[in-house]
């Protein structure tokens, strides 16, 4: 199993936390993984978790469904383009990446 975590860490509750669209929790929640936010006390740290089982996390994250990777990638660049417009800091730690050609872990 892989767990991908996204954690985002807002200046105020003001600014609300990046949310995947909805299309890419269904990639997600189709192919058996589970999507999970958890929200600090204080309100101002996110941590989005996505798990998988090996074969589905390839499949989803791998080079080789280019439909659901541009889907990722598009979300991946809007995700970034939001936080920083929004001066939220943000990390990924994804296990897969060490392993992984995949230049679009950004």
């Amino acid at each position: 199993m892989y767990t991908r975590k996204l954690t985002q860490k807002r200046p105020n509750t003001g600014v609300e936390f990046y949310k995947p669209e909805s299309n890419i929790i269904k990639i997600i929640e189709d192919n058996d993984g589970i999507f999970e936010q958890v929200t600090s006390d204080d309100g101002l740290t996110n941590t989005t978790s996505m798990t998988f089982t090996d074969e589905v996390y390839v499949a989803t994250y791998g080079l080789d469904n280019l439909e659901r990777n541009t889907q990722i990638r598009n979300d991946m660049k809007k995700r970034q383009k939001y936080c920083n417009d929004n001066s939220i800091i943000y990390n990924i730690d994804d296990p897969w990446k060490k392993y992984s050609p995949n230049p679009y872990y950004l």
